[in-house]
């Protein structure tokens, strides 16, 4: 209801006017001002009922809404009063129709005043109705009204119940010869027959006017079927996209069928329910024996875990998708009566000038590529064991830096996440895919062997063959492209991009010529590797020892705890420890790199790299406090290029407390001199305050020999390279 208060009042003007005048000495005169004449109100409030007319059935409510409004202010109401038994309430609008055994009308005014005593009112009529009775059932429908279900087995019927009121009662349902219905989850439930016998579900349900309707569910219960074991049997297989050679992009005209080898297999029912499980062959094949009859599915995941004697664990997963594991599946089908062949085959999704379909074969070729790099080791160490690990590959994982969980990647490369290793491969179509480039995913592992089964010190960032690097990074990359010429047997490195993937670029490595040639060089230390493993003899290269004492070499105590940084150095002065190695076939090939110096820590090394403060490989930094000169420059490029870090070392006499300074002592006016120390590949030691020209630390260590590197922030950080010289000095405190 609305209240209104309305107040119109005349204008109204006063004036007062005095009167002034001079009549001869006498005195003046004035009048006082005037009252206004009171307003008299004479209006009525006003009151209106819409609608003005009802028509309720006997004992229910209607609505009509009253508005009361007046020029000043009701004072007095409003209020309604009804004949005939009928009600109205001011506060809710809401007319109460009396019970009535015939058709009568109800007169509602409503009164309401105001403050001079004016009243108004208005009429609401409302004809209250004797209600027709309710001859109408509810109405019950199955659909479908028949089916056909199985001994012990179940169907699916919807039931619906109307009524043209309201159902109060059911619906319920009964069955017959041992059938059931659940009106909750509508699904029959068949009895255990013999013969084919019909059950008949009625539903029931019935309105407050007692009113009762039916519905006729027929269902036919069959006997089960005699089962019988079979064998439903498979090839699993994958697309395998190969590389054009001539423009080392991606050829779709020449896809090949490969098997999906040993990959778990499982079998399905409806619900999801993993019946059996199995591993597929080396060519693809699985077997289960089933019982005839079910409804079932095949499905393959993209991983290997094998137990001993060499244990695998590695799984190819969608890092954009909370790491789901990859899978390959068939459709539901019943198993027949007898044997059963179900191939799968993962597509390569691709419609003739792109990518059209599902892209279901990319985690199946990682899988194969990494499981035939596995089985290389294998052949050469059959007890190795390869700690779990995961391949990270999605169709949006592109080449820029970000989060990685939306496919922001920044390039295919090789992390530990949470202490899990990791592969990162890009997926991203028509700028760089990575799925099929063969030699990039084996690099990426030779990262994961390093880490996971040897060691690496490498810092990594940008790199290429031409760059001079810092040595660790060279020899890291430097192994990761000689690996996947190994296994491959195929030394040259092809990496396809572009639109349709069809450009590209490749790398020889058994190439002997670099633009950048020594130890800091990639190139370089591929050329090495790959002529220790292969069994060409070209230029320099007379070795031919295989991938046994290179595995060796990396697996070398002497190589994983080396006081030095892993580098070339470090690497052949472990390969001189296995057997078989002629000293004379090595030294041809690193003088054919103008790499001479020996031991892990390069000692007598001459070729500077173009660096005249590039040597020696390692400052020997004594314990006296005699300061010994280092440099950080950017002649080559920043973070992890040649000459941007410079190596000491020391050896430590006794456990306990040194101070290591590191003072400007030539080159650019202001700079940020950091230092990290190493012992054994373990970080023990880091002086990176930020201060100003000199960084001064005091850090515990125990015995034995350390190394560092040493740098000027500016030249790692990239944004400000410089050129500066340091006095490094150590002491006992």
């Amino acid at each position: 209801m609305t209240y209104l208060n309305q107040i119109s009042l005349p204008a109204l003007s006063i004036a007062s006017v005095l009167l002034l005048s001079a009549c001869g000495g006498g005195g003046g005169g004035s009048s006082a001002p005037t009252s206004p004449t009171p307003v008299v109100d004479r209006i009525a409030p006003a009151l209106a009922f819409s609608p003005t007319r009802l028509t309720v059935e006997s004992e229910t409510t209607g609505n009509s809404t009253l508005t009361a409004t007046d020029n000043v202010r009701i004072t007095v109401g409003p209020t309604v009063n009804c004949t005939n038994g009928g009600s109205f309430n001011v506060a809710t609008n809401i007319f109460t129709a009396a019970a009535v055994s015939a058709d009568t009308e109800s007169v509602c005014t409503a009164t309401a005043s105001d403050a001079a005593g004016n009243q108004g009112s208005a009429t609401l009529t409302v004809t209250m109705t004797v209600p027709v009775p309710d001859t109408e059932a509810p109405v019950l429908e199955f659909s479908p009204a028949t089916l056909t279900v199985k001994s012990g087995q179940t169907g699916t019927s919807t039931l619906t119940a109307t009524d043209n009121r309201a159902i109060t009662a059911g619906p319920s349902v009964s069955c017959t010869n041992g059938g059931s219905f659940n009106v909750t989850t509508n699904v029959f439930t068949a009895a255990a027959v013999t013969e084919n016998t019909e059950s008949v579900c009625i539903a029931t349900a019935s309105d407050e006017a007692g009113n009762e309707g039916t519905g006729t569910l027929t269902v036919t219960m069959t006997p089960a079927p005699v089962t019988m074991d079979v064998t439903v049997s498979g090839k699993l297989t994958y697309d395998r996209v190969p590389f054009n050679t001539a423009t080392n992009g991606l050829d779709y005209t020449s896809i090949t069928r490969m098997p999906i080898r040993q990959a778990p297999v499982e079998l399905l029912n409806a619900a999801g329910t993993v019946l059996d499980s199995t591993v597929s062959d080396d060519a693809g094949n699985y077997s289960f024996t089933v019982e005839s009859g079910q409804t079932v599915r095949v499905r393959v995941r993209s991983e290997i875990q094998k137990d001993g004697p060499n244990e695998i664990d590695f799984k190819v997963v969608d890092n954009t998708s909370s790491d789901a594991l990859y899978a390959l599946q068939s459709g539901l089908s019943e198993v027949p009566a007898n044997n059963q062949r179900r191939n799968l085959n993962a597509a390569s999704g691709w419609g003739g000038a792109s990518y059209t379909r599902t892209r279901a074969a990319a985690p199946f070729a990682l899988l194969d590529t990494i499981y035939s790099t596995l089985e290389e080791f294998i052949e050469v160490d059959p007890d190795v064991d390869f700690p779990a690990f995961n391949v990270l590959w999605s169709t949006r994982n592109r080449s820029e830096g970000g989060n990685v969980a939306d496919g922001q990647i920044g390039t295919s490369s090789f992390t530990v996440s949470n202490g899990i290793p990791v592969i990162r491969i890009l997926g991203d179509a028509n700028n760089d895919t990575d799925e099929y480039d063969v030699h990039v995913v084996v690099h990426e592992f030779g990262h994961y062997f390093e880490n996971s089964l040897s060691r690496s010190d490498s810092i990594g960032g940008p790199h290429s063959s031409r760059d001079r690097l810092d040595s660790r990074v060279a020899f890291g990359e430097g192994w990761g492209n000689a690996l996947s010429g190994m296994i491959l047997d195929d030394p040259f490195y092809r990496d396809s991009f572009g639109s349709s993937q069809a450009s590209g670029f490749s790398i020889n490595v058994e190439n002997n010529t670099h633009v950048s040639t020594g130890w800091y060089s990639e190139g370089s230390v591929q050329s090495i590797l790959y002529d220790l493993f292969d069994d060409t003899n070209d230029g320099a290269d007379t070795a031919s020892y295989g991938l046994g004492p290179i595995y060796g070499a990396f697996t070398d105590p002497d190589y994983k705890d080396t006081a030095a940084f892993t580098s070339i150095f470090a690497f052949l002065e472990a390969l001189g420890n296995q057997s078989g190695i002629t000293a004379s076939e090595i030294t041809a090939l690193t003088d054919a790199q103008d790499i001479n110096g020996t031991g892990g820590f390069g000692i007598g090394e001459t070729n500077t790299g173009g660096l005249t403060d590039a040597l020696p490989v390692y400052v020997l930094l004594p314990t006296n406090n005699r300061a010994v000169e280092v440099c950080s420059v950017d002649n080559f490029g920043t973070f992890n290029k040649h000459g941007n870090r410079r190596y000491l070392a020391f050896n430590i006499p006794r456990a306990g407390t040194y101070r290591f300074t590191m003072t400007r002592s030539v080159g650019a006016i202001t700079s940020d001199p950091d230092f990290q120390i190493f012992k054994n590949g373990v970080r023990v030691g880091v002086g990176e305050s930020g201060t100003r020209n000199t960084e001064e630390q005091d850090i515990v260590l125990s015995t034995g020999q350390h190394v560092m590197e040493a740098y000027a922030f500016e030249n790692v950080d990239g944004t400000s390279p410089i050129e500066v010289c340091y006095n490094m000095t150590l002491e006992a405190r």
